[in-house]
């Protein structure tokens, strides 16, 4: 089984190239990076085919069904133990995959690990954020924090696997024993 699945979902991407470096700077990971592309449309195909020569593995979906759909359908294809969601503009510092499944060492089964993140913004600017720190290492203390308001707050953390796909889904899809609806909407 593979360690990591990372996916990221796409809609209308400007580019990819931020995150192939992040992934390049991420290698000494065993890890799968899977794209979904959320019906973007033939107009980024040239957008999509940079991908071609990297090791992402992209999925098209023939109609835009939302952000939360397309991490559904990048879970289907993933094969890793733990999964990380980035986004087309994230970017990673090298070794921060390294450094995330480290954590993993020393938390309790289905919580949700956390390592630092830098923010790595458009204009140069960059941001650490450690919002991770003083968490006690529950999965209730964890996904309070991931869903505090108005986003979700993934750059950080990673999801087991069994937390996924056995606790999110009907009747009520859950993950870690909290409602989860707005990260994945079941489809």
């Amino acid at each position: 089984m593979t360690t990591l699945s990372v996916i990221t979902p796409a809609f209308r991407p400007r580019d990819f190239d931020a995150l192939t470096r992040s992934m390049a700077n991420n290698r000494a990971v065993d890890a799968e990076w899977i794209v979904v592309d959320d019906g973007s449309g033939s107009d980024y195909d040239s957008v999509f085919a940079k991908l071609e020569d990297t090791p992402a593995r992209v999925m098209r979906l023939g109609k835009n069904r939302g952000q939360g759909a397309a991490r559904n359908a990048g879970l289907t294809k993933a094969r890793g133990r733990w999964i990380k969601f980035l986004d087309t503009d994230d970017e990673l510092d090298a070794g921060h995959l390294k450094s995330l499944l480290k954590t993993t060492e020393s938390v309790p089964e289905n919580a949700i690990p956390f390592a630092p993140t830098r923010h790595v913004f458009a204009g140069g600017g960059t941001a650490d954020n450690e919002s991770w720190r003083g968490l006690e290492a529950t999965p209730e203390a964890q996904l309070a924090r991931l869903l505090h308001a108005p986003f979700l707050h993934h750059c950080g953390a990673i999801f087991p696997r069994d937390c996924v796909f056995h606790d999110m889904w009907p009747p009520v899809p859950r993950a870690c024993g909290q409602s989860f609806h707005d990260m994945w909407p079941h489809p």
